[in-house]
Order: C-alpha cells, then sequence, then structure tokens
C-alpha cells in the first residue's frame, strides 16, 4: 500500500487479478456468447424455416443465375443474363439483365414468333407513365408474359420480367 500525502491509502499493485471481478467478467461473457449462439441459432432456424415454408408452398426460387427447377423447354429464354428464377404454383417468373430493354424485348419478341407463338397485347409506355416496354404472346399450351424496363427513365431499371404459366 502506498499512501498520496493529499488521498486516502489506494493499493498501487495493479498486478494481482481480483479473483470475484474475474469470476463476474468471466460470468458475463459465458451470458454474451449464450446470447450471440442463441440469436445466431434463432437466424439460421428462421432461415430455415422460410425455406421450407417456400418449398411447403411449391416455391421454388433460383438466385444464382439459372432457371428455377420445372421451367418448360417448350418456351424459348430470351438470350440474356438470368439474374433470378423464380417457380410457384401460378407459373414461372425470371428477371434478366437487359443492357438495352426496348432491343431486348423486341428481340425476345422475335425468338417467341419464330418458335410458333402468337404475340398480343403489345405495349409501350417508355415515353409515358408507366417506363415499360412489354407483350403477351401464347402458344404450345403457354402464355408468356414480358415487360422490360429501360435504363435511364424514372425507374432506371435495366431488367426484363418474363412469367410464363400454363394457357388455359
Amino acid at each position: 500500500m502506498s499512501v498520496h500525502p493529499h488521498l486516502h491509502p489506494t493499493r498501487c499493485d495493479h498486478t494481482r487479478p481480483n479473483p470475484s471481478a474475474t469470476r463476474r467478467r468471466s460470468r458475463r461473457l459465458a451470458v454474451g456468447l449464450l446470447a450471440l449462439a442463441s440469436v445466431v441459432g434463432a437466424s439460421c432456424s428462421a432461415d430455415d424455416a422460410a425455406n421450407k415454408a417456400l418449398k411447403d408452398a411449391g416455391v421454388n426460387v433460383n438466385t444464382k443465375g439459372g432457371l428455377p427447377a420445372g421451367f418448360p423447354t417448350e418456351v424459348p429464354v430470351p438470350d440474356l443474363k438470368i439474374q433470378t428464377g423464380l417457380a410457384d404454383p401460378t407459373g414461372f417468373n425470371l428477371r434478366l439483365t437487359a443492357p438495352d430493354a426496348v432491343a431486348d424485348v423486341t428481340a425476345y419478341k422475335a425468338t417467341l414468333k419464330a418458335a410458333g407463338f402468337t404475340i398480343s397485347d403489345e405495349f409501350d409506355n417508355t415515353k409515358g407513365a408507366g417506363h415499360n416496354i412489354g407483350f403477351t404472346a401464347t402458344g404450345k399450351g403457354f402464355k408468356v408474359i414480358a415487360v422490360g424496363f429501360p435504363k435511364d427513365t424514372p425507374v432506371d431499371a435495366n431488367y426484363l420480367a418474363v412469367h410464363v404459366e400454363k394457357s388455359a
């Protein structure tokens, strides 16, 4: 112990740990790690639960740039990079990168026509409120709805959305 002339006696030997303080810190660390583990475990189980719920509802999602399982081979796919593919009980949905949405929609329309699909419900709102362009096509037992969202519009999206379902 040392005594400063104007202060109360203080302990200057800080080299020896206080056993009860060390135990308290260890308990707090253990409780904190346990809480963290339960949160991490809960988030994993929440993801697992969400994936199971999607699967149970018949939803198949491919976020790795491919077609969803079961996509009909009778329907041509645009010659663009697939960002996301989704299959659900109503049909299939694709989101594709469209460097030039207007030209890409036109090219996909030509591809479907060449494959025997009939084009209808064409629209071009690229200069209007919708800022999109698209069409509906039917053939080979399927209905295809394609909508392009161009870059350099208020939407600034640069992608093509394609929905495919069995036709009635």
